[in-house]
């Protein structure tokens, strides 16, 4: 995983100053990234870019962005871009391929996932309830606009990542 810069070099003071507060840093995956979830291994391909958990700028000094939450903010995004993950489905340990993993769950179950893997990646119960229970009130417009957006990565098909 890598940053993306924030635009503030070679800016004004003003711009610089305003893009500090109000652009949150973006991350992109290099390379293919796995995770275990009761039994079905998902995967995030290279390329994909996320912002960790959208967390307001002012409660990130009590929980940050790209600390707890990074990881079920990695899937979550993933879910709502697409609405679907890859799972990653082996067979007799010889052959792999990649399918479509709760395809067009919608918004409540990649809510609930994202609790559900914050629950096993960093057990603090109260702040994955807290920031599940953000996402049910304040989510919505992240869910209708995720999908709005012109993906910035190609597709897995261009990219020689075929489903």
């Amino acid at each position: 995983m890598k940053p993306i810069r924030i635009p503030t070099k070679d800016v004004n003071c003003f711009k610089r100053v305003w893009r500090w507060f109000t652009v949150i840093r973006k991350w992109e995956i290099t390379e293919r990234y796995y995770y275990l979830h009761k039994g079905v291994q998902l995967v995030i391909p290279a390329g994909f870019i996320f912002d960790g958990a959208s967390i307001p700028r002012v409660f990130w000094t009590i929980l940050s962005p790209t600390g707890l939450l990074l990881i079920p903010g990695l899937f979550h995004d993933y879910g709502y871009r697409y609405n679907y993950l890859i799972s990653l489905e082996c067979y007799h340990g010889v052959s792999c391929e990649d399918k479509r993993w709760h395809e067009g769950a919608g918004k409540a179950f990649w809510d609930k996932l994202f609790r559900e893997m914050g629950e096993e990646v960093n057990g603090v119960h109260f702040a994955n309830w807290v920031a599940w229970a953000a996402l049910g009130v304040g989510g919505w417009a992240a869910w209708f606009n995720k999908r709005k957006v012109p993906d910035p990565v190609p597709p897995l098909r261009d990219r020689g990542e075929e489903l």
